[in-house]
């Protein structure tokens, strides 16, 4: 499955990804790279050694309801950071930055 991601198929066309998205070593590998960011727990409250603790019954379910087309994603939990650093779209930097060199062209 992962080398005919990398290789693409016969003829070029994909009919469906969702079989590649439920495939349990897709899961897997999607799972160890959650567990190696160590977040925090979700609008669920389940930490990740609580998920890793069942991690193939959890993987299982997820899989089964991909594949049936019953999964539905939980809420996002809103946290709120404080910080110093101001960050902006790319299209508010761009803008800005058309902005800058106009007005220095005036000049």
């Amino acid at each position: 499955m992962v080398a005919a991601l990398v290789n693409g198929v016969k003829g070029g066309c994909w009919f469906s990804l969702i079989d590649k998205v439920y495939a349990p070593a897709t899961l897997a590998a999607a799972w160890t790279k959650v567990e190696a960011n160590k977040g925090a727990a979700g609008v669920d409250g389940q930490s990740i050694e609580r998920f890793a603790a069942r991690s193939e019954t959890y993987l299982a379910e997820l899989a089964s309801e991909l594949r049936a087309g019953t999964h539905r994603p939980q809420a996002i939990r809103r946290v709120d950071i404080r910080t110093s650093l101001r960050t902006t779209a790319e299209r508010d930097r761009s803008a800005s930055r058309r902005s800058r060199t106009a007005l220095s062209k005036r000049r």
